[in-house]
């Protein structure tokens, strides 16, 4: 049975939560590095995905920060087609004119 938490998991906390699961986390990191370096820790494994498992939570406590929910509104639109068409971001790269260029050789 695993205990680590999936992504949709951690995005149904509320930041405080994931700060005290991150706090706990790390200091069970902690316990194992120092027990690998004892020699005493023998899964190193379960230390790699600790670390990983970690990263993630800080991964979504940072897109928690950076863009708070807001409840949607929903959309009185008569034509959703046109609305998805709307939402869609243009792409500048590919809208742009590219000349040909001549190659001339020499002899």
């Amino acid at each position: 049975m695993s205990t680590s938490s999936t992504t949709t998991e951690l995005r149904r906390m509320t930041k405080e939560e994931l700060r005290q699961d991150i706090a706990l986390h790390t200091a069970e990191y902690a316990k194992m590095r120092m027990g690998i370096e004892m020699q005493k820790e023998k899964n190193h494994a379960l230390y790699k995905s600790k670390r990983r498992e970690i990263a993630t939570m800080k991964t979504v406590l940072t897109e928690m920060e950076k863009n708070p929910v807001q409840p949607s509104k929903p959309s009185v639109s008569s034509d959703p087609v046109k609305e998805l068409k709307a939402e869609k971001p243009k792409n500048k790269a590919s809208q742009t004119v590219k000349k040909p260029v001549k190659v001339t050789r020499s002899k």
